[in-house]
């Protein structure tokens, strides 16, 4: 039963880093869309 509640939570903990990283890594793209604009 242990091994079956970590399993749900690394994979729960997966999902959110993904997700997490994922707008991470949208925000960094719009915000270098925004000083591209800036600059021009």
């Amino acid at each position: 039963m242990l091994a079956f509640n970590t399993g749900i939570v690394s994979d729960l903990i997966e999902i959110i880093f993904c997700k997490s990283t994922f707008s991470f890594g949208l925000y960094i793209e719009k915000a270098e869309n925004i000083v591209f604009e800036n600059k021009i």
